[in-house]
């Protein structure tokens, strides 16, 4: 029997946030994984050095957030992945 892959990132203003299927997918690819070179903050870092938040991070956030909405707003399943996949993807 195959288990489904979940992986649960550990974000620190989101708290734990779950990707699986596609999203994991996504997140997996290199077109994701190099927004973790590219600082949110640009060269903010070198005055204030707690302020080291990538792109990638700022994506999952976006995603969770994305969420979220979807469902306070009660979107259908079809639109919530849709917003979901669209708050992943949206430095890409």
């Amino acid at each position: 029997m195959r288990m489904d892959r979940v992986k649960v990132v550990q974000d620190p203003i989101h708290g734990s946030i779950s990707l699986d299927g596609p999203y994991l997918s996504v997140m997996d690819r290199h077109e994701m994984q190099r927004l973790r070179s590219v600082r949110q903050l640009g060269l903010s870092n070198l005055v204030f050095p707690g302020a080291n938040h990538t792109r990638f991070e700022h994506c999952l956030g976006t995603y969770h957030l994305a969420g979220r909405m979807a469902d306070v707003i009660g979107l259908d399943r079809d639109d919530s992945a849709t917003v979901r996949m669209a708050g992943l993807l949206h430095d890409v």
